[in-house]
């Protein structure tokens, strides 16, 4: 059986600034693209991003997208906390199963959500992505989610997890996230690049891409600045970048960074920008920095996209020591650092600061590994795993 329509839905803002917003539109334009009618569905909600979402997100095959209303209560959020996110999702879910409850049983719904399980008990064929693992509140839920007919996750220590809660192995697919491979192609010179981002020529620069922090939790970054500022102190033929920021977080990074003794002609902070944007700033840089916290969220719960795009940008890397990158990245394709230890992570940059070869050969690595992780490939198994 062929896979001919498939409703992919998720109660989040899209689109966003947010990693999650970026992913969602990734997955239904690779799917798309593999010849099957596609439609996001979300909720209607406040501040999202004005532009046009396949413009904002680069895509090239576009898809449907429809957003169902319901009361957005994290406009509370700052008074009711997580109480506004919990009235949020069931407010969401209770108009889903009103929409879905009078539409065709022929198409698939792929969901990211717990409560999207519940579309099983109106004849639906449910497919439930996860990037988490089942943790404290999942207990509560098992039932549920064993209702869907397959469960896809973006690492073999969530599926491993999900198997000792009782799903069945085979009914479970490791799908890591992906890269869009045409976004780092026909890309101009560094030298070029850099006149065109007004970034320093003659500077090596160390670049981190992504938000400060994510849903308050840190990401790292502040170690990064510290180790930076060390290095800085000895040698000033460095810069500093950091890619996808809020106009607050701009704000709030740049006093940290200068408190770190960088002075301002040594850093940029660049705002939130598009996919392609993206691209040349890694390309642009010379070290690329993912130093997360060693968290059971980021130890064990994670594929980020930002180390497929490094990777495809043919930059080397530094990154965590952690469970979840040594699935996809080893020692002869990164180099790898000790989580929450500023001294490891400047020696692991200054390493390929000063060995230009070395960097080249990890880099070279590193992308011949990502030609496996595009996000056709991706599309394409899960196809073949849930027909």
């Amino acid at each position: 059986m062929t896979t001919e329509s498939i409703t992919v839905l998720c109660n989040c803002r899209f689109p966003s600034t947010a990693a999650h917003s970026a992913y969602l539109a990734r997955l239904c334009e690779s799917l798309s693209g593999r010849g099957v009618q596609v439609e996001l569905v979300v909720p209607k909600r406040f501040k999202e991003v004005s532009e046009n979402p396949f413009k904002y997100y680069s895509v090239k095959k576009p898809f449907t997208i429809k957003k169902i209303w319901s009361f957005d209560f994290l406009i509370f959020g700052s008074v009711l906390g997580r109480l506004a996110f919990i009235m949020q999702y069931a407010n969401f879910y209770l108009f889903v199963l009103c929409f879905f409850l009078f539409r065709s049983r022929k198409q698939v719904i792929y969901t990211m959500d717990n409560l999207g399980c519940l579309l099983k008990f109106l004849g639906y064929k449910v497919i439930f992505e996860t990037h988490i693992g089942i943790g404290s509140y999942r207990q509560y839920l098992l039932s549920l989610l064993k209702k869907a007919d397959k469960v896809v996750t973006v690492n073999n220590i969530i599926k491993n997890d999900f198997v000792r809660a009782g799903f069945q192995s085979e009914n479970i697919l490791v799908a890591p996230n992906g890269v869009d491979l045409s976004l780092f192609t026909d890309i101009e010179s560094k030298d070029k690049l850099r006149k065109t981002l007004k970034l320093p020529i003659g500077s090596k620069i160390v670049a981190y891409v992504g938000k400060y922090k994510t849903m308050g939790m840190d990401k790292g970054v502040d170690g990064l600045v510290q180790a930076f500022g060390s290095l800085y102190s000895t040698r000033k033929d460095i810069h500093l970048l950091v890619v996808g920021l809020s106009e607050a977080e701009k704000k709030e990074l740049g006093e940290v960074v200068k408190r770190a003794g960088v002075f301002i002609e040594a850093f940029t902070l660049v705002s939130h920008v598009s996919n392609t944007d993206v691209a040349k700033f890694m390309t642009a840089s010379d070290v690329l920095v993912m130093n997360y916290p060693n968290t059971t969220y980021y130890a064990n719960f994670m594929s980020p996209m930002k180390m497929f795009e490094y990777m495809a940008a043919k930059r080397p890397i530094v990154t965590s020591n952690l469970p979840a990158i040594r699935e996809i990245l080893d020692k002869e394709s990164a180099v790898f650092v000790e989580s929450d230890d500023e001294e490891s992570l400047k020696r692991g940059i200054e390493k390929l600061l000063n060995d230009e070869l070395f960097g080249v050969q990890i880099s070279s690595k590193a992308y011949e590994k990502v030609l496996n992780y595009t996000w056709e490939k991706r599309a394409e198994r899960i196809l073949d795993f849930i027909s």
